[in-house]
């Protein structure tokens, strides 16, 4: 049978079966991990409980928040992303970014941790409340409602080009006036309308990830954009429902496929 938490602390002599019982009912009440209610009520000393925890998940426990990071570790993570996977980077090891996570076997936040800093994820753990301390000492003192994450491809420029990597093109199959339109509209910088925005962000940052290809998915209440990236599916984006109309038809457009029988925007 698999150990839990409380029963590795209760056989370590850390806390008492009565204490744990205790705290099994007040996780019940607020609905919050043992380990973090088992540090708030003082029922075990923070170090008791992060070796346990080492022992359970085999994910080693860094300190949080750290004396330092370095500038450069910080931008691999944006602040918004950090804030929703409740993860700091600490360091750059090799080819692989070290990071402190709330929840370091959520496999969901460490695949976006990899996409997001284009680095293998090497995992510790620490606990929820010294993780956001940690962020807002290095990233500052924006709330979790404020933060507002900038688009995916919203910080790639078009209009440079990457050192080896070739200029790209949207090709249709013929001249029509209407396709030359919406090819001069995609490379204007000038009032971009959302869906012309979402199709550009897409298909640059798919090029700029090396993008095999890319799946848009409609689904109930908004669209799902994932790209394939070394033979994996990775979630990319959600395009809102009030714009998958426009977006899908601008896409059409490109590949010379509208009907303008269909809603345009």
């Amino acid at each position: 049978m698999k150990k839990r938490l409380g029963d590795i602390l209760v056989q370590q002599g850390s806390l008492s079966k009565e204490a744990l019982n205790r705290a099994i009912a007040l996780q019940n009440q607020k609905e919050m991990r043992l380990g973090e209610i088992l540090l708030q009520d003082g029922f075990v000393a923070k170090g008791e409980i992060a070796a346990a925890l080492e022992q359970l998940q085999g994910i080693a426990y860094a300190e949080c928040p750290p004396a330092s990071v370095d500038a450069t570790v910080l931008e691999r993570v944006s602040h918004a992303v950090a804030l929703r996977c409740c993860a700091l980077p600490l360091a750059i090891r090799g080819k692989e970014l070290v990071v402190a996570m709330a929840e370091p076997q959520n496999l969901t936040f460490v695949n976006e941790l990899r996409f997001r800093a284009g680095m293998e994820i090497s995992r510790r753990f620490s606990f929820r409340h010294d993780v956001l301390l940690g962020i807002k000492k290095f990233y500052g003192d924006g709330d979790p409602e404020s933060v507002q994450e900038s688009e995916p491809g919203d910080d790639v420029d078009l209009s440079q080009r990457e050192p080896g990597v070739a200029d790209m093109e949207f090709i249709t199959a013929d001249s029509r006036e209407e396709s030359n339109a919406a090819i001069k509209e995609l490379n204007s910088s000038r009032q971009r309308t959302p869906a012309v925005r979402f199709v550009s962000n897409i298909l640059a940052l798919a090029a700029q990830k090396g993008a095999s290809d890319i799946h848009i998915e409609p689904r109930v209440g908004n669209t799902i954009v994932r790209i394939r990236v070394d033979g994996i599916l990775r979630e990319l984006m959600t395009i809102p429902s009030d714009i998958q109309t426009s977006v899908t038809s601008r896409i059409k457009i490109l590949a010379n496929l509208f009907n303008f029988t269909d809603s345009f925007w």
